[in-house]
């Protein structure tokens, strides 16, 4: 009983000093007011980056953000640093937060919400 004891209390104390992350992991996503915008989100260390394809008025836009992130507890804050389109990058200040759960995260980008998967 005593090693049983000893062996859940390691496993307890393991358990409480992994700390989640999201490094290495790539998400797919689509807005959830299904204007047919779709991106896929990937993470290292400490930065971000995302491309995305949305249409407008019949065309197919593309651009890529990438940035930096905090991760703690299935909170995630996103800041944009640039964004590049049509071969312009500018620099950018956007924040997205999002919260995971299990192999979902719901990200909220200027009001609007997009629903990603991670693969």
């Amino acid at each position: 009983m005593k090693h049983f004891l000893v062996m859940c209390a390691a496993i307890l104390a393991l358990a409480a000093c992994s700390k989640d992350s999201l490094e290495g992991t790539t998400w797919s996503g689509s807005d959830q007011s299904g204007d047919g915008t779709v991106a896929t989100l990937t993470f290292a260390a400490t930065t971000f980056n995302m491309s995305v394809t949305m249409m407008d008025d019949g065309s197919q836009i593309q651009a890529t953000l990438s940035g930096d992130y905090a991760y703690e507890k299935s909170e995630v804050t996103l800041i944009t640093k640039t964004a590049s389109m049509g071969g312009v990058t500018i620099d950018a200040g956007l924040p997205m937060t999002g919260t995971v759960k299990g192999k979902k995260l719901e990200l909220t980008v200027l009001g609007d919400g997009m629903l990603f998967v991670k693969k």
